[in-house]
């Protein structure tokens, strides 16, 4: 289970900028429950549910930090990406997104992943606005735990 988690270990932004504005990030995650689907003639799919801490900087030098919850799953065969991930955060005075990303494995371990994500903002200064970003994500020894750090941008 440690290989799917690494694929979404830590996604969120924040958003309190009106304007496009790129930032970079680093995160934290915990696993917070894991399924494993049996898949005919394929490798089983896999399910996990995290939640975390991102602490954002943007260009401006406005710093804040935000909390998030995740729900990612490996791919069956022919899929574009190793891994998927839905995930929202939220951070303080209210400002909402949903995050929806593809990841492919960086090592043969399956340990590390480099994502790239769409944002939608839901709630606050980013409330119907789009943007981007991408990440590095890395898990723990024990599968438990993960953390990452990426770059992203909110368009106007």
């Amino acid at each position: 289970m440690k290989t799917l988690i690494v694929a979404i270990i830590t996604l969120g932004v924040t958003a309190s900028a009106a304007s496009a504005e790129t930032f970079t990030f680093t995160s934290t995650s915990t696993l917070q429950n894991a399924v494993v689907a049996p898949v005919k003639d394929a490798k089983p799919v896999q399910a996990a549910f995290i939640t975390g801490t991102t602490k954002a900087t943007y260009a401006s030098g406005r710093a804040t930090t935000n909390t998030f919850q995740c729900a990612d799953w490996s791919s069956t065969p022919g899929s574009l990406f190793d891994a998927y991930a839905a995930c929202t955060y939220t951070e303080p005075g209210g400002d909402t997104a949903s995050i929806v990303a593809g990841c492919d494995y960086a090592n043969k371990e399956q340990t590390e992943a480099d994502c790239v994500a769409g944002l939608n903002g839901l709630d606050g200064p980013h409330k119907g606005k789009s943007g981007t970003m991408s990440w590095h994500a890395k898990t723990s020894a024990d599968g438990k735990t993960g953390s990452s750090a990426g770059t992203g941008q909110w368009n106007d």
